[in-house]
């Protein structure tokens, strides 16, 4: 199965080399699509039988993207590799078409919008509707447990994810970005469950969103204090993504820390009208 879908693998051949000039090997794999590598991967480092995956982005008016081979120890262009198999069919290109049609980047930064809004509108609604569920039936002890849980769940698990992407930056110097990414989602997901118990029934959502906001305020500085581009460098370097996801993390972040604060004036309110009419 694995040599039908991947290809025969190559002998093993643990001898030590060097890897071959990186940089050639990208300006060779750009002058062929006329795109730049989204990632590179490689297997064996150090060794003479090092191979190196270039994943590119689909050509213009494409929805295919290429994956070109490359051998480590002497940078030298094996071949193309399908999305599925080891030569081109049919059903590698319908296997690559669910790429695009995943991703929603078919259509540039308006296909990522939507996709993006899809998305977030499909959690809204999941979690407004369990919440105007438990609404109706407050006097509920059972429901009003269960409210609790959907609040831990909502507004944990984004604040979980957030966690993790911390994790990511602080071990990425170390090489344990991977084992670290998934112990400090682990770590966050059960101090979350434990406040979600812990607290009383509505303080659970404003504590949750409170520690999400400032969460992702932070997450840009730990970025950058880790050692990754900051603005400049990635604007000069064409990556003006870097500067738009930390927008996103600023901007969402004081979102969710102004509307702590507006529930708290919210709160207030009625205490402020009882004391004025006395």
């Amino acid at each position: 199965m694995f040599e039908t879908l991947l290809d025969i693998p190559e002998a093993d051949n643990p001898r030590p080399a060097r890897l071959a000039n990186l940089d050639q090997m990208i300006a060779s794999s750009q002058e062929k699509t006329g795109t730049v590598p989204t990632f590179i991967t490689i297997a064996h480092w150090g060794r003479a039988d090092a191979r190196l995956q270039f994943f590119l982005p689909a050509r213009a008016g494409d929805l295919i993207a290429d994956t070109h081979i490359y051998a480590g120890a002497t940078g030298e262009f094996v071949g193309e590799q399908p999305a599925l198999g080891t030569a081109p069919s049919a059903g590698a290109t319908a296997f690559a078409l669910m790429s695009p049609l995943h991703f929603g980047n078919f259509a540039g930064l308006l296909s990522r919008i939507v996709w993006v809004s899809l998305g977030l509108a499909a959690c809204y609604v999941t979690a407004s509707g369990l919440q105007l569920w438990i609404k109706r039936r407050e006097h509920s002890a059972i429901w009003q447990r269960l409210g609790r849980s959907v609040d831990t769940v909502v507004y944990g698990t984004p604040l979980a994810l957030v966690v993790a992407a911390h994790g990511f930056f602080v071990a990425l110097p170390r090489g344990a970005a991977g084992s670290a990414t998934a112990s400090a989602f682990a770590a966050a997901s059960l101090i979350c469950i434990l406040l979600g118990i812990s607290l009383p029934r509505s303080r659970v959502a404003a504590v949750l969103r409170l520690l999400l906001g400032a969460s992702l305020l932070l997450l840009p500085v730990t970025r950058i204090a880790t050692g990754a581009p900051g603005w400049f460098t990635a604007l000069e370097t064409g990556h003006t993504l870097v500067m738009s996801m930390d927008l996103l993390m600023l901007g969402t972040g004081v979102f969710y820390l102004w509307e702590i604060r507006s529930w708290r004036l919210r709160q207030h309110i009625p205490l402020l009208r009882e004391r004025r009419a006395l």
